[in-house]
């Protein structure tokens, strides 16, 4: 079913009916929510799929009014409402009954604010009816910069503020870019109560927000949208760009010649079991690309049998807390391999960096890990993510005093999920590598070499070979008056446009 695009007096928005998820309310060229949805988390975190079992919409001149009922699996049904209003105002209720016994982490009501707050004012008005002036953060805030909020305040511009109001329960913010969410979230049910929680059958949960201007005003108080495509005012190096060996399915002689021909700056191979490790260093040789290795734990009896005269151009260690531990570690790797630079890097996300920052200074950069689908999983949600990025990078370098930053390896889901070889993981990517590049990131390792979860799918490949072609080059990027439908970057006459609407890159097949 096709979105909803709704009006509100000045604000306008986009309601997606199939889930219930409310998008991008904005005055003008404000963007002043990302979005408001309703969720069911269980107790190891997984999210209940969405069946909309029906909908009603009439608009008037007085405003809207969207009523919905939403399946999230066996366990609850939605019954939402979302009116707006001239005077530039919007109420989204969602009214939850459960179907059965179940524990969870989450039922309800979650708010997102658009990264675009980061340094900005914002008012926190607390459960207890005290005000607190404070500011969404610039870098990313490893936990919650905001508890017990009732709701939230902030400009449009020097005459207009918006105001969002919490009920049903106590909410709290956090800092979602630590995923690479493009948001700040508040959420129902801090973490600190008692997690997980009981949900009895035919129990209610009832939550409201509701979003508004102040004055309130029926003619638009807002500030005009940018006019124009593009504005060419940054610029940025693309990063070293390589891969992870896939030691899990078989590489074709044809496969080879291709990623062969990509001229990928390295192969990710993996250490710490002896058979992967030999694999990996086997898909490299086929590639004919340099080894970069990655190890978890201490350094194996096997791997230096198996690189023999094999020298790697790094290594990567995926254990963050390495500087926790004996003091010899690090020395040890690096006297074993001489002259390999040494990087520390997350394992799954970059909140375990920001989180445990390393406490020693006997490595050559810092990285993260990256995977575009940590909370949500639809496309819209995915292609917002690539901007995110950015801060990502400059938080990495900011940590390491300066180091190198490399990004991935990059992950695609945690399945199977066909949309990295089509148009939506061509436009995550080429997004993604674009904020990298002007970030100043070192190196990017993008997915596996081959595969499922390969680079080498028919959507896909082009913006890799793309991509790989530039790394190390200077790019023009550009400042997009909606960068929530298209992005852009160029080098000489060369224009790679994305488009994060509806996916897909164009520029490089050319």
């Amino acid at each position: 079913m096709e979105p909803l695009r709704l009006v509100a007096g000045p604000l306008t928005m986009i309601f997606e009916p199939e889930s219930g998820f409310l998008r991008y309310v904005s005055c003008g060229g404000k963007e002043i929510v990302r979005g408001v949805y309703a969720a069911v988390r269980d107790e190891n975190w997984g999210t209940s799929p969405h069946v909309l079992e029906e909908i009603t919409h009439e608009t008037t001149d007085k405003g809207f009014l969207v009523k919905w009922r939403l399946r999230e699996g066996d366990k609850l049904v939605w019954e939402g409402t979302l009116s707006g209003w001239p005077e530039g105002s919007v109420d989204y209720e969602v009214r939850g009954k459960a179907l059965r016994n179940y524990r969870g982490r989450r039922t309800g009501l979650c708010l997102l604010s658009p990264p675009s707050m980061s340094g900005l004012p914002v008012v926190v008005h607390h459960a207890d009816d005290s005000i607190e002036s404070s500011m969404f953060p610039e870098s990313v805030s490893p936990h919650q910069p905001f508890y017990s909020v009732a709701g939230l305040e902030g400009p449009v511009d020097e005459k207009t503020q918006w105001r969002a109001g919490f009920r049903g329960e106590v909410f709290e913010t956090e800092d979602q870019r630590n995923w690479s969410d493009a948001s700040f979230k508040t959420y129902c049910r801090p973490q600190e109560w008692p997690q997980p929680f009981e949900v009895k059958e035919g129990e209610e949960i009832v939550h409201g927000v509701r979003i508004f201007l102040l004055p309130p005003m029926s003619e638009s108080p807002c500030p005009p949208a940018e006019e124009g495509d593009y504005k060419w005012e940054r610029t940025g190096t693309v990063p070293l760009v390589g891969t992870m060996a896939n030691v899990d399915e078989p590489l074709s002689s044809q496969d080879a010649e291709t990623l062969k021909s990509l001229n990928l700056a390295f192969v990710g191979v993996e250490v710490d079991d002896r058979n992967r490790m030999k694999s990996g260093l086997e898909v490299a040789a086929q590639i004919g690309a340099p080894v970069r290795l990655f190890l978890r734990g201490d350094w194996p009896a096997h791997a230096s049998e198996l690189l023999g005269e094999t020298k790697p151009n790094s290594i990567v260690l995926t254990d963050i807390g390495v500087c926790d531990g004996s003091p010899d570690r690090l020395r040890e790797i690096r006297e074993t391999l001489r002259g390999v630079p040494i990087i520390i890097s997350s394992p799954d996300n970059f909140t375990e960096l920001n989180r445990h920052r390393p406490g020693c200074s006997g490595y050559d950069g810092l990285g993260f890990a990256v995977n575009p689908q940590v909370h949500t999983f639809d496309d819209r949600s995915i292609l917002e993510t690539g901007e995110s990025h950015w801060r990502l990078v400059k938080d990495t370098v900011k940590i390491g005093g300066g180091k190198p930053a490399h990004v991935g390896p990059v992950t695609f889901g945690g399945g199977d999920d066909a949309r990295l070889h089509d148009r939506v993981g061509a436009a995550y990517t080429a997004s993604a590598v674009m904020h990298q590049s002007e970030a100043g990131a070192a190196s990017v390792a993008l997915y596996r070499s081959h595969g499922k979860r390969g680079i080498l799918g028919a959507g896909l490949v082009e913006t890799i070979k793309g991509l790989a072609a530039l790394q190390g080059q200077p790019i023009e990027i550009a400042r997009s008056a909606r960068p929530l439908e298209r992005q852009a970057f160029r080098i000489g006459d060369r224009l790679v446009e994305i488009d994060t609407e509806k996916g897909g890159v164009k520029g490089f097949a050319d």
